[in-house]
């Protein structure tokens, strides 16, 4: 958001929030001259000026916008990482929870800035660890676990900053902590939870997925709602497509997708629950999956879709259940500079002369019809 400085021709200088269209920021021309004053030094990091003039104008409001910035003079120091004029200015009335011109406090920027000191000093006044970004809609945590910032997202943690406000996209935490790979910030949220409601731990868990045990889970997730979003990491719904119990697995992943377990797996996993269905040839996962909105473009580690998956395999039903969600029969990988072109009908045709057995061949001939492979001869 810009900020617009204007001059009037009486006594009065305003600021018009040029996002809202409200001029609500008004500065006498004395307080427009001084600002400008201070916002150099403050960016020159020259505290000795910054000293003089507040000293001499004790009546300045340090928390006002200032001119030409958007920034209140404590966020400026701040963002310029100039610690001995944010401490001259705290110490001199500067609220530690005045927004600027973003409508951010000096906790978020501080964070967006990635300026851990000044976040341990602002937990050391109590300002709200909490409070929403009005425009990005984050906590001072997610912002901090979005940008890779590690050493201030275990400190926001360890002061007590909340574990499962959900951002824009409805994330939590945990799941950008995961996405993020900052995996020693999802251990330290994730024991956190655990004490804190008495669930199961991560061992427990897997093991409750790995029996398919209907009952238990149900019981579990219905006291424990948010279980099957903390522990994404392992791919729930990935082991459950390897049960013995196909008909008690199939059920339980159900179930676990309704309490909104993710249908694609977590961000870094080898290979997606869609994929994982296919290599092992259950459609009725398959089918699960992709009812809930699984994603067929995925790719596993080597860059093959669910698709090239099934066409390898032979298996004509899994085939028509993908194209049937418009799966992609033609795409190019690219990995360590390389580039790896999949074509459906040609893994097909690939496929045809590995084949010996007239009745696998009859279903790679109905593949490739399918896919309308276009030849000028078919062979059995």
């Amino acid at each position: 958001m810009l900020m617009t400085f204007f001059v009037s021709c009486g006594k009065k200088t305003k600021v018009k929030d040029s996002n809202s269209g409200k001029t609500d920021i008004q500065l006498t021309e004395d307080e427009a001259y001084l600002l400008k004053d201070l916002k150099t030094a403050v960016i020159e990091n020259d505290i000795e000026s910054v000293k003089k003039i507040i000293n001499k104008n004790d009546d300045i409001d340090l928390n006002k916008i200032v001119p030409g910035t958007g920034e209140t003079l404590l966020t400026l120091a701040i963002i310029n990482d100039h610690k001995e004029i944010r401490n001259f200015l705290l110490d001199k009335g500067a609220n530690p929870e005045a927004l600027n011109g973003l409508k951010q406090t000096p906790l978020f920027v501080a964070v967006k800035n990635n300026r851990l000191n000044t976040v341990q000093l602002l937990a050391e006044l109590n300002v709200n660890l909490d409070q929403v970004d009005f425009y990005t809609k984050d906590t001072a945590l997610s912002m901090a676990i979005k940008q890779s910032s590690g050493d201030i997202a275990l400190f926001l943690i360890k002061e007590g900053a909340a574990l499962e406000t959900l951002d824009k996209d409805l994330k939590s935490p945990i799941r950008l902590a995961e996405e993020n790979r900052l995996s020693e910030v999802a251990e330290l949220i994730r024991s956190i939870l655990q004490t804190e409601r008495g669930a199961p731990d991560l061992k427990s868990f897997k093991t409750l997925l790995n029996e398919a045990d209907l009952g238990r889970l149900t019981s579990v997730l219905s006291r424990y709602p948010r279980l099957i979003i903390d522990y994404d990491v392992i791919n729930p719904l990935a082991i459950l497509v390897e049960g013995k119990n196909e008909y008690s697995s199939l059920k339980s992943a159900e179930l676990l997708l309704k309490h909104q377990a993710n249908v694609n797996g977590p961000f870094d996993a080898e290979q997606s629950p869609l994929i994982k269905a296919t290599k092992s040839q259950k459609s009725g996962f398959a089918n699960l999956f992709l009812t809930f909105k699984a994603n067929p473009q995925l790719l596993d580690k080597d860059g093959k879709s669910a698709l090239i998956h099934a066409i390898e395999l032979n298996n004509q039903e899994l085939v028509d259940l993908l194209l049937s969600f418009s799966a992609v029969e033609k795409y190019t990988f690219r990995k360590d500079g390389k580039e790896i072109t999949y074509n459906a009908c040609q893994v097909a045709r690939n496929v045809t002369q590995t084949l010996t057995d007239d009745k696998d061949l009859v279903i790679n001939r109905n593949i490739k019809k399918s896919l309308a492979c276009r030849f000028s001869f078919w062979p059995l």
